[in-house]
């Protein structure tokens, strides 16, 4: 039903017996109300539900997509889940997280909204009840969710109305976020990493302006990239000029997460003052491929030793006041840290104190 690309979990739920000892019936309804973007243009789903119905033990299990898989936007979005088993149905909202179980209890991951006046309750263990659905709303509850239940089950409130104030917020809310995907849809049109097999980049390269020396042997560069994928297994830098004169054993690149600690001691390329010598797209290979978190900031830092360094790509080459608009020390997105580095031994395990930088470096991930 979902392209493979599309991260799939399975949610599964079972309801309690009627009090007579009859399984409970019904159905349980999620419905995605976003356009879905792939990380290819011929992937997009448009918004869509899928009924589960309870079977005869009154359990169900379906598989439907992450809500927020770095692969395809948006990200962070959520399911409508509708309960119609017994009495009147139960809506509440849902998240299915990427990097979460595969298998999740459906009772676990509904998300709880605060109780009013003219609401009843269920507990969140069983999820919908005959006798709870069925019976008058309650008035005079608690203003907060309770936990009255012997067993600590956790209790959410059950709304048994919506009036049309609620329905005002709600069409203009669903107004805003219409505006919303027609934005994405509209910028779909511009590149990301995944489109070009890379797990990321500082930036698209087509902005790529020029190309500019690299200043001053053993001083660090700091460039901070977002990561799509789980797996970063090489740094990526380009010269139009190769470095001369490079010593050997002091050229290298490493991988950091955004707080600046390096990500362990595989983090590392080999020494690079052969590949250095000459221009083009190097490809580095750490000395052992990185778990990352996908959506998340991590930082390259490389230096040169020698008599010149080699010529990088870059996209402007102003001014830290541009390339760092609106950012403040330590989240600077292009920065130098640390002088005098030559071997991984001198270079500091957690990145040093980061001063702003003029120069927008490109920098990928694979």
């Amino acid at each position: 039903m979902f392209p493979a690309s599309l991260a799939i979990k399975q949610v599964t739920g079972s309801f309690p017996t009627y009090p007579d000892g009859a399984p409970a019936s019904g159905s349980v309804r999620f419905a995605s109300n976003v356009w879905l973007i792939g990380p290819s243009d011929d992937k997009i789903i448009r918004p869509f539900e899928v009924v589960a119905g309870l079977d005869e033990n009154g359990a169900f299990s379906v598989d439907l997509p992450a809500t927020d898989d770095p692969q395809w936007n948006p990200q962070g979005w959520s399911y409508t889940v509708t309960i119609s088993v017994g009495g009147r149905p139960l809506t509440r909202s849902m998240s299915l997280l990427y990097n979460g179980p595969d298998t999740v209890d459906l009772a676990d991951i509904l998300q709880a909204v605060p109780a009013t006046a003219g609401e009843s309750y269920l507990t969140l263990a069983a999820a919908a009840l005959k006798a709870d659905l069925a019976s008058p709303a309650l008035t005079g509850v608690p203003t907060a969710p309770t936990a009255a239940y012997g067993n600590g089950t956790t209790q959410l409130a059950t709304t048994a109305y919506a009036d049309a104030a609620a329905l005002a917020v709600a069409f203009t809310a669903n107004a805003a976020y219409d505006a919303a995907q027609a934005a994405i849809l509209a910028a779909k049109a511009a590149s990301v990493a995944t489109d070009h097999g890379l797990v990321g980049w500082s930036f698209d390269p087509a902005g790529v302006q020029a190309a500019t020396i690299l200043p001053t042997a053993g001083v660090t560069h700091v460039v901070r990239v977002r990561a799509m994928s789980a797996t970063v297994t090489n740094i990526l830098i380009h010269f139009t000029v190769a470095g001369s004169g490079l010593t050997a054993g002091q050229c290298y690149a490493t991988l950091h997460n955004d707080a600046g600690a390096i990500l362990g001691a595989g983090a590392i390329t080999a020494d690079q003052a052969t590949a250095w010598a000459s221009s083009g797209l190097k490809t580095m290979a750490l000395t052992t491929p990185q778990g990352v978190t996908a959506g998340a900031f991590y930082r390259v830092r490389f230096w040169f030793n020698g008599t010149t360094g080699p010529t990088v790509s870059r996209g402007v080459n102003s001014n830290t006041a541009i390339t760092n608009v609106g950012l403040v020390a330590p989240n600077f997105r292009f920065a130098t840290a640390d002088t005098g580095v030559t071997t991984p031994g001198s270079a500091p395990g957690n990145i040093g104190t980061m001063t702003g930088a003029a120069t927008a470096w490109w920098v990928g991930l694979s």
